[in-house]
Formats: C-alpha cells, sequence, structure tokens
C-alpha cells in the first residue's frame, strides 16, 4: 500500500483547524447561540447572529478541507489549474504550484483577519485580549502555514518527510 506524502507543516495545521472546528461546533451552542435565542433580542438580531455563527461554522470547515488538500497534494500531485492547463504560468513549474500558493494564502488570510478580530475585540470591548483567547488557534494555523509554503518552494527532490 503506497500512503502519500504529506505536507506536514499543512497537515498540523488541517489538525489544529479541525480541532478549532469542533471545539466552536460543541462550544458554541451553549455559549453564544442558546443564550441570544432566551434573549430579548429582535427576531431579526437573533437571525443574524445564527447566520453569522453557522457561516463561521462553514468558513473553519472549508479552511480544514483545504488544508487537508494542501497536506495531501505534493507536488507531484498532476493536478493543473483550471486557468492554466498548459502550465504556462512558469514552465518547470509544477502546474498547480500556482493554485496551491494562492489555496494557501488564502486559507493564510482568513485565519488571520479572524485573529485580528479576536484581538481588537478582546482589547478594545474587554480591555484583555485572553477573555477571547480564540485569536491564538487562528494565529496558530497562519505561522503552521508559513512553512507548509516554503516547503512547496523546494526543488524536487529536496523535500524532507
Amino acid at each position: 500500500m503506497h500512503l502519500p506524502r504529506l505536507n506536514f507543516w499543512f497537515a498540523l495545521a488541517a489538525l489544529i483547524s479541525l480541532l478549532t472546528l469542533l471545539a466552536h461546533a460543541k462550544s458554541g451552542p451553549n455559549a453564544l447561540l442558546t443564550p441570544v435565542e432566551l434573549s430579548n433580542l429582535s427576531p431579526a438580531l437573533k437571525a443574524l447572529v445564527a447566520i453569522l455563527w453557522h457561516g463561521l461554522t462553514a468558513t473553519l470547515a472549508i479552511n480544514t478541507l483545504a488544508l487537508v488538500w494542501l497536506a495531501r497534494a505534493t507536488a507531484s500531485t498532476n493536478l493543473a489549474h483550471p486557468a492554466d492547463p498548459d502550465n504556462t504560468v512558469a514552465p518547470g513549474t509544477p502546474p498547480h504550484r500556482p493554485f496551491r500558493a494562492a489555496l494557501a494564502l488564502s486559507v493564510m488570510a482568513q485565519f488571520a483577519t479572524l485573529s485580528g478580530i479576536f484581538l481588537y475585540a478582546g482589547w478594545s470591548r474587554l480591555g484583555s485580549v485572553w477573555i477571547l483567547p480564540q485569536w491564538l488557534a487562528g494565529l496558530t494555523v497562519f505561522l503552521l502555514c508559513l512553512p507548509g509554503i516554503l516547503h512547496e518552494r523546494r526543488p524536487a527532490g529536496r523535500h524532507r518527510p
């Protein structure tokens, strides 16, 4: 049986993202959705909180799947970017590498943005970044993706397991 070669950094980022998703899904209803539903807020605000909650859940799930794909699809994977099926972006570059980089940067940007929002809200509204420590998970995923991208840039044959 042939096991796929993994990008360790993206795999670790995917694991942290999955754990974040599970914590979000497990604690969220009791910590946020139920109290909001039981509050005197308008039905529109209650619906908006639920939409935002489920939107974040979907974003975490999609980013986790993207990180799993980035971890599993190595430089030898034959996946071309739909806009460049003939590999004309950079001759000699694996055809999917520009797409992989764009996907990784997109995931990183989303986690960095979420971390920034939590840091700003914690500091400006609560006086401490430790009351809402969710920014740590986003920052961890962001930082783990950096060596994942660098690992991708190594020439063929120079990848470490």
